[in-house]
């Protein structure tokens, strides 16, 4: 048989590789951060300057996205089990 054994890779394939590993990372760094930037931008834009003041604002800066989708799904269904409740008892 002619087959020669794999050695494994030499020093300079491992730096080549964990070179580009680390390029591939910062790349998507990069891409998550410029995303991030690009949410701020447009939820900055649709908020009002004057809410971030006072104690409301700090309220509400405290709150990230799911926090509001949890507090509203709660209202949502407490909402609307009072109006079933009060539309039974009229009938």
């Amino acid at each position: 048989m002619n087959e020669k054994k794999w050695n494994g890779y030499t020093i300079d394939e491992l730096r080549y590789m964990r070179a580009l590993s680390v390029v591939k990372c910062e790349m998507q760094k990069e891409k998550l951060i410029s995303s991030v930037a690009l949410i701020k931008q447009n939820t900055a834009l649709l908020m009002k300057p004057n809410i971030r003041s006072g104690y409301v604002g700090k309220l509400l800066s405290a709150f990230d996205f799911f926090d509001y989708a949890f507090i509203s799904f709660k209202l949502v269904r407490k909402l609307y089990r009072f109006y079933n409740r009060q539309t039974r008892s009229k009938e």
